[in-house]
């Protein structure tokens, strides 16, 4: 995130729709805070000047992003929408209304802060350099069970159960494991004809 020089900020929606929201925004040490009502048609200003930008706050969740800029219209921070957001909540993730994953396996959660200290001059003091904080989330997932496109009218029919949790909440079909002699077997007695030795699958 950038920083203003002491100066009113350009505050602008990139989206018409939804409803009209409430920004917050707070300078280092509480110097100066803003509340500025978005109308989500036109740019809007801050009324005070900010020389720092420490926190933003929407008070609801924002359809397309908000942008901050300075006077110079450069952009100093964008709090992005909630569409662009994935929602990672008990074994499933999803954009809006879109499933990313069926099933999720696992998943990881890292924060680094990367900062770093080094030695004043002359004293035992240390001064720490704080970074820009990376978060990262991973997930291991399981793909696509079935191609539901080739389902016959039955299975297409259990699989909008399942999807849709009909049958029970987050139910997954698993697949079983079959010995091989067993599928041997099956396959002879439908050719009708004994496996031999030779008999290769």
């Amino acid at each position: 995130m950038g920083q203003p020089s002491n100066e009113t900020l350009p505050i602008e929606p990139t989206s018409t729709e939804g409803t009209s929201q409430t920004l917050t925004i707070e300078s280092d040490g509480l110097t100066t805070s803003d509340d500025v009502s978005l109308n989500r048609t036109t740019s809007v200003a801050t009324t005070g000047s900010f020389a720092s930008i420490d926190a933003f706050e929407l008070d609801t969740e924002t359809q397309g992003d908000v942008v901050v800029s300075d006077s110079s219209d450069n952009e100093l921070a964008r709090i992005h929408g909630a569409t662009e957001y994935e929602r990672f909540l008990d074994d499933q993730i999803t954009r809006g209304v879109e499933d990313l994953a069926l099933e999720v396996r696992s998943a990881g959660l890292s924060v680094s802060n990367n900062y770093d200290k080094s030695g004043v001059m002359g004293t035992v003091k240390q001064a720490v350099h704080v970074g820009q904080q990376d978060v990262e989330f991973t997930a291991t997932v399981a793909g696509q069970l079935a191609q539901h496109e080739h389902l016959t009218a039955e299975e297409q029919t259990l699989y909008q159960a399942i999807r849709d949790n009909t049958l029970g909440d987050r139910l997954r079909l698993e697949q079983e494991r079959l010995a091989f002699g067993a599928v041997q077997r099956a396959v002879a007695a439908i050719a009708g004809a004994s496996m031999g030795t030779n008999c290769r699958i």
